[in-house]
């Protein structure tokens, strides 16, 4: 349902009953920014490159200050949500719901009172919010038990096709007379994560189309959950193999920094690669413009 513009009263309304719903969000992350200190860094950063990207794109903010024009009306609904799910979340004793909640507001909120073609722009740091959330926070537990799964199964396939006595029990890759439990901090989330939010800040800077910026998103998960699987292959081989002081030894860390940066690196090159066509086709339609004649 369209509407010709939302009135300053509703705009007002929509913006402080986010704000106030949302304000304990607020208190909660500054509370655990404090107790976790360098640990949850990236979402102690997140504010910062949020306003950085903002910055870059300072020439586009004179659209999105200008509330005139068609304007869509059912992304009002999408406000009340952002509001109820925050509300609830704080009488549950769950804040770490409102990183979902917080983004969809703020989008469901500009979308509401602002044209689409001045909003979408800054969709990225609206969406950017979600990583306010630390990767090790304990909520997140069942995602990241999942995850251990996942890397446990792999590591057991991995070591089968070798021929080597391995089985799963739960997150528990067992080899011969060895098991290996997959930690939380094994299971890949952190990695992935971060790699997530450097698609999205990289993919906002280069300047990404939406579905080029999925395309690296969905590229990294399946790399980031097979090379995490061999690398827990690869410790329950060497204790398998050499004892626990060599699988807890340099190999276990430098492992997981090369496994970091393989994906970081193929990050890179899909950001470039797409990067490099849009300036390809940029320099063909140029070239094939028809020049002004002379009269």
């Amino acid at each position: 349902m369209g509407v010709a513009g939302v009135p300053g009263w509703a705009r007002g309304l929509s913006a402080g009953a986010l704000a106030v719903s949302h304000a304990p969000f607020g208190l909660w992350l500054a509370a655990l920014w404090e107790a976790q200190g360098f640990v949850a860094v990236q979402s102690i950063i997140t504010p910062f490159i949020i306003a950085g990207l903002i910055y870059l794109r300072r020439g586009e903010l004179s659209a999105l200050r200008s509330p005139s024009g068609f304007v869509d009306g059912r992304w009002r609904w999408g406000v009340g949500l952002s509001v109820a799910v925050a509300v609830a979340s704080t009488a549950a004793g769950v804040p770490s719901w409102m990183a979902i909640s917080a983004p969809l507001g703020v989008w469901s909120h500009l979308r509401w009172t602002r044209r689409a073609e001045a909003v979408e722009p800054f969709a990225i740091p609206v969406a950017l919010l979600i990583f306010l959330v630390p990767a090790n926070y304990s909520g997140l537990w069942q995602l990241s038990l999942q995850l251990q799964v996942i890397a446990a199964q792999i590591a057991t396939w991995s070591l089968q096709w070798a021929a080597l006595p391995a089985f799963r029990d739960g997150v528990v890759v067992v080899t011969g007379a060895t098991c290996n439990a997959v930690t939380d901090s094994c299971s890949g989330m952190s990695t992935f994560t971060a790699l997530f939010f450097y698609a999205l800040v990289f993919g906002f800077i280069f300047r990404l189309r939406v579905r080029e910026t999925a395309v690296v998103v969905l590229t990294l998960l399946p790399l980031v959950l097979l090379t995490n699987g061999l690398r827990v292959a690869l410790i329950s081989w060497l204790l398998y193999t050499w004892g626990e002081g060599v699988a807890n030894g340099p190999l276990h860390d430098g492992s997981g920094i090369v496994i970091y940066g393989l994906s970081f690196g193929v990050l890179l090159a899909l950001m470039r690669h797409f990067n490099a066509r849009r300036s390809a086709q940029s320099s063909a339609k140029i070239a094939i413009q028809p020049s002004p004649t002379a009269l």
